[in-house]
């Protein structure tokens, strides 16, 4: 009699457990065809063919460099790379990365963070098959300058926030950092 209790218990636990699924495919299977009813969303972003061009002509921060012709241990290539970097804070090594320097670690970080960031919403953009709508030259510029009026500013704080996110969920890492 005890066994039959128990097995009762379980088949009505089972049967509750499948009535929720079911609850919420047939939830799904609504959702899915209203959506189907309102039809496809607004196009709000384009992409074009990718097509060369030279970063110095159009971001004066970024330098590009081609492939390394090796390992970059030699002298020759380590000149190569700072002269291809004079006077930026970016530089796209063709195949190999980036590198990304500045005046200090917060604000190198920021711009790596918002280098990578840019990128993915790039790739993300291009993978719709759409052509990309470009931002005009003078409101690049233009944004451009706004940011760096208060880069350092804002680069400390986006770092600082990094390290309190740190501090929550890696307690000891300044212990590593030191």
């Amino acid at each position: 009699m005890r066994y039959a209790i128990i097995i009762l218990g379980l088949i009505l636990v089972v049967a509750f457990l499948a009535g929720i699924k079911a609850a919420q495919i047939s939830s799904l299977i609504e959702f899915g065809q209203t959506q189907q009813a309102a039809g496809p969303p607004p196009e709000a972003v384009t992409t074009a063919l990718a097509e060369a061009q030279l970063w110095e002509e159009t971001l004066p921060a970024v330098g590009t460099v081609e492939a390394l012709k090796s390992v970059a241990l030699s002298n020759e290539e380590g000149d190569r790379m700072c002269s291809a970097m004079a006077g930026k804070d970016i530089l796209f090594l063709r195949n190999h990365g980036v590198i990304v320097s500045g005046p200090t670690v917060a604000q190198t970080y920021d711009d790596l963070y918002y280098l990578e960031r840019a990128a993915m919403v790039q790739v993300l953009a291009m993978q719709t098959g759409k052509p990309l709508h470009n931002i005009d030259a003078k409101l690049a510029e233009h944004t451009a300058n706004q940011i760096a009026d208060g880069e350092g500013q804002q680069a400390l704080l986006h770092f600082e926030s990094l390290k309190r996110l740190l501090d929550r969920d890696e307690p000891g890492w300044r212990r590593l950092a030191a």
